[in-house]
């Protein structure tokens, strides 16, 4: 770790030099041996050579605990996020809490927006990340007040329990993990990793935040996903230099429009006159990306099927139908087991036939279909 630690600190070409050729070989010990003999190198050489190697192994163990040892990744490790390595300027060291085993083995997209969001922009950002971790998309954000907060809680909302196949949501954060900013979000972030989420961050565990960490901190909410999504961003949102970011990388920018003479939208309106690609909820995203929808492939399946349910799936359902198409999860688990209902309902929802609002009230979405 210590030989990555000395390469971040190389400057201007140096450093961009580096990255390049870090991603031509297979450990960092290899990269080692090759600048030192290569004279073309040497500049890179001599500059790593400058650096206290010892001293910032030191400084690196005296900032890690024993849990934290395996709380830390670097740029050749299988768990790397992948999406990374075609950053100009990657983290070469990344610290984590949670589940990050699964995390390049599925889509993700980064919902953001302003930290002053009024109500409409929170319910949407609510609304995204909840479609989108329902439809196994791993949602991405910054843990911060306002659109943040809300992407996450909704990716959360679609969780029952964890997976150890599928990160719901990643916060990626402009602080060392031993810090929650904002403090505010202490139960928020420990419920990302409760429910198979993440923490990232490229800083040191006992890092505090400055504001240009957050800055940098927008590159990797950026380049970690297919596309960004921007709830509400006003004219001078950080969330503009996330898109920025996103276009560097040749990723999808899309927007959710909303009214010119609302402060809140301007940033997004602009962003959307330059060609940004307007979304009004969740299954726009997915539609635009590509991407395939569980609950529409998965309702193709169980029609083709004859809508072939399970035992309990088919209780349920019809007394759903008898309480007028509608009940609370609670009220289910009252009279039912509650791993029963939480399976039937999944199944359910998958076919096409209920919904699960955010306030946990299921619906029927067709009394018509044949069980």
């Amino acid at each position: 770790l210590s030989y990555y630690k000395a390469i971040l600190k190389l400057k201007g070409e140096a450093f961009y030099l580096a990255v390049e050729l870090l991603k031509q070989y297979r450990s960092v010990s290899d990269f080692m041996e090759a600048i030192f003999l290569d004279k073309q190198y040497s500049f890179i050489a001599d500059g790593i050579a400058r650096i206290n190697l010892e001293r910032e192994l030191k400084k690196l163990k005296e900032s890690l605990n024993n849990e934290q040892v395996d709380q830390v990744i670097h740029f050749h490790n299988e768990l790397y996020p992948k999406q990374f390595y075609a950053m100009p300027d990657p983290p070469l060291i990344l610290y984590y809490k949670g589940n990050i085993s699964a995390l390049n083995a599925q889509p993700a997209v980064s919902v953001i927006g302003s930290r002053k969001a009024d109500e409409e922009g929170v319910i949407v950002a609510k609304e995204i990340g909840y479609f989108l971790a329902k439809n196994k998309i791993c949602v991405v954000s910054g843990l911060a007040y306002g659109c943040d907060g809300a992407a996450h809680r909704g990716a959360l909302l679609a969780v029952s329990k964890p997976a150890e196949n599928f990160v719901p949501t990643v916060a990626v954060l402009a602080n060392g993990l031993d810090t929650v900013y904002p403090s505010s979000h202490r139960t928020l972030s420990a419920e990302i990793v409760k429910k198979g989420g993440v923490l990232l961050s490229e800083y040191d565990f006992k890092e505090t935040p400055r504001k240009p960490y957050f800055l940098r901190r927008n590159r990797l909410i950026a380049a970690l996903a297919s596309g960004v999504v921007i709830v509400q961003a006003s004219e001078r949102s950080g969330s503009l230099v996330t898109a920025r970011a996103a276009l560097e990388y040749n990723k999808e920018v899309m927007v959710v429009p909303g009214s010119v003479l609302s402060p809140l939208y301007q940033g997004s309106n602009e962003l959307l006159a330059q060609g940004a690609v307007p979304v009004r909820n969740g299954k726009d995203v997915v539609n635009h990306l590509g991407l395939e929808c569980v609950k529409e492939k998965r309702k193709q399946d169980l029609e083709e099927n004859n809508l072939k349910l399970s035992p309990s799936a088919k209780i349920i359902f019809g007394y759903l139908k008898e309480k007028n198409g509608k009940a609370f999860i609670d009220q289910l688990t009252e009279r039912f087991k509650e791993e029963e209902v939480l399976i039937s309902l999944q199944e359910l929802e998958e076919a096409g036939l209920v919904v699960i609002r955010l306030n946990n009230l299921v619906q029927v979405v067709s009394c018509e279909a044949k069980i």
